[in-house]
Parts: C-alpha cells; structure tokens; sequence
C-alpha cells in the first residue's frame, strides 16, 4: 500500500503534460488556421517559429537539468605552497 502511493504524483505530473501537450497542439492549429485564411506563407513561417521556440526551450530544460543533476566532481585538494627556500629549490 505505501509504495503505491509514490507513484501517484508521478501520474499526475504525466497526465498534466499530456493535458498541456493536446492544448498546446489545438491552440497552435487554431493560430495556424486563422493566419492561413489571410497568408499561407505568413502561417507557415509562424508555425515554423513557433516550433523552433518550443524545441529551444525543451533543449534548454534538458541541458540545465543535466548540469544539475549529473554527479558531483571531486576536487583535489590544492597544493600547499613550499615553506622553505629548500623545498621549493626540489
């Protein structure tokens, strides 16, 4: 019963996005087909545009959350500078 319930805002995080995903496509058809009545060429130039928008800002998404969650790099320790004149002479 426990492990159930992780899983559930999964769901609906994937259920939301596919709700937005089909809004997203109906509300850019209905841009599309109002421009098109008046310019063709206009309408298929914003559509492109539109597109190459929604694929910079998926890009995006993806290249900052990897920056943030990929693994940690260790750092060496910086060396200690010499404290003699000997030991910085090796």
């Amino acid at each position: 019963m426990r492990g159930s319930w992780r899983f559930l805002p999964l769901i609906v995080g994937l259920i939301l996005l596919l709700g937005m995903g089909v809004w997203l496509v109906e509300a850019l058809s209905r841009l599309y087909s109002s421009i098109a009545v008046g310019s063709p060429l206009l309408a298929n130039l914003v559509l492109l545009m539109m597109v190459a928008l929604i694929l910079a800002a998926v890009a995006m998404l993806v290249y900052y959350g990897y920056l943030f969650l990929r693994p940690k790099r260790k750092r060496s320790r910086p060396v200690k500078p010499p404290q003699t004149k000997v030991e910085a002479a090796d």
